[in-house]
């Protein structure tokens, strides 16, 4: 990135699951284990291609697997109840993330932009504090349509005040890169275990660490 370019960057959007904490990972199993009592076999490689990459709903991924839509509704309702008894435990932050948005604290405006709901997000962060860097947090109830749409990322620099062109998206899916793109921001991608196989060509830069980031914004 350019001297100049950096200078440009007048607000830090970030997603959540799956970039600055390990949710993604956990969501996949409780719905691997649901799909496993239904008889359906949920691979890494679909979910990351069907449902991290593409954005298709997990009743898709059921009915392509061969279950009914009352089993698919089951089984969401099972995977559910499991994923929110695994929130209670708090989740593990991903490497650095707390480091990092504590060094960016008080500079750029930041806002979390993600696809969970309020209670979810207020669920994860009852004890880490991390909520407290961010100026504004747009989640799943104020947007219409999720990523790869851009609804999401348009409302985060709307409540910025700041115009997407000047925004830098962090991101770790190809979904959530194609979101940030289409709002017209930058996109940096800080994939995961799940996500680090799926095509980012259209990323600004990706990084293997959280603290790569740093070195797009500062100087």
């Amino acid at each position: 990135m350019t001297k100049h370019a950096k200078h440009a960057i007048k607000a830090i959007c970030w997603d959540h699951d799956g970039l600055l904490v390990d949710t993604e990972i956990l969501f996949f199993e409780a719905t691997r284990n649901a799909f496993a009592k239904a008889g359906a076999l949920l691979s890494a490689e679909t979910w990351s291609s069907e449902y991290l990459g593409k954005g298709l709903g997990t009743e898709s991924i059921a009915l392509s697997l061969g279950l009914t839509k009352s089993q698919a509704a089951q089984t969401i309702l099972q995977r559910n109840q499991d994923y929110f008894a695994r929130l209670e435990s708090s989740p593990p932050l991903r490497s650095n993330a707390k480091e990092v948005l504590g060094t960016l604290k008080g500079g750029l405006p930041m806002a979390l932009v993600t696809g969970s709901s309020r209670e979810q997000i207020m669920t994860v962060h009852r004890r880490t504090k991390l909520l407290d860097c961010f100026d504004c947090i747009v989640t799943r109830e104020d947007y219409k349509k999720s990523k790869p749409e851009p609804d999401s990322y348009l409302m985060a620099a709307t409540r910025l005040g700041i115009q997407p062109q000047s925004c830098l998206a962090v991101e770790d899916s190809r979904r959530g890169l194609l979101a940030a793109v289409s709002a017209g921001m930058k996109c940096i991608v800080v994939p995961n275990s799940l996500t680090i196989g799926q095509d980012f060509l259209s990323a600004h830069a990706c990084e293997t660490d959280l603290t790569g980031i740093l070195s797009h914004i500062s100087g």
